[in-house]
């Protein structure tokens, strides 16, 4: 079994996820790929790097495909199959600051400072993801997770928040 680890800027944490030996560094405007295959070694070099609109700060790895967010960038979606040649194939512009993001099935939760919105986008087709919905939490939304049809949000000034999204 091989992993990708991705590197959370704001907390230090590495996360890992079932994947190729990857390393996936979410730096200020980039995406930065590393084989982490060779990890520890002081040698690591760099797979890749790709530039991304608008700047970086959460990513979520589902199939081969990254979905990264931060700030006024909105959504970004990278194809990491062939890693040393990551190419975004859709961006979804949101007009709000996003503060995290999750990925359950075929959608993704984006949670938003201005408001806190919990945006819902389609990802079916993931070269057209669309908005389906949105919920306002009340708080600035800090952080959301899903889990199938169950979405957590940590709002500030509200509190934690649980939402039944089944039917957008």
């Amino acid at each position: 079994e091989t992993k990708i680890y991705l590197f959370a800027r704001r907390s230090s944490a590495i996360a890992q996820v079932s994947i190729k030996c990857l390393w996936l560094m979410v730096l200020f405007i980039s995406l930065l790929i590393l084989d982490g295959c060779k990890w520890p070694s002081p040698t690591i070099r760099p797979l890749s790097t790709l530039e991304l609109p608008g700047g970086a700060n959460a990513v979520v790895i589902q199939d081969g495909y990254a979905f990264v967010t931060g700030g006024k960038s909105g959504l970004v979606i990278v194809d990491l199959r062939e890693p040393k040649i990551p190419r975004i194939v859709a961006s979804l512009d949101v007009e709000l600051f996003v503060n995290s993001l999750s990925v359950s099935g075929n959608r993704v939760y984006l949670a938003t400072a201005n408001g806190g919105h919990i945006l819902i986008i389609d990802v079916t087709t993931l070269t057209a993801p669309h908005i389906i919905g949105s919920y306002k939490t009340g708080g600035n939304a800090l952080a959301v997770e899903a889990r199938d049809d169950i979405v957590f949000v940590a709002s500030g000034g509200v509190g934690f928040v649980i939402l039944d999204l089944a039917d957008p």
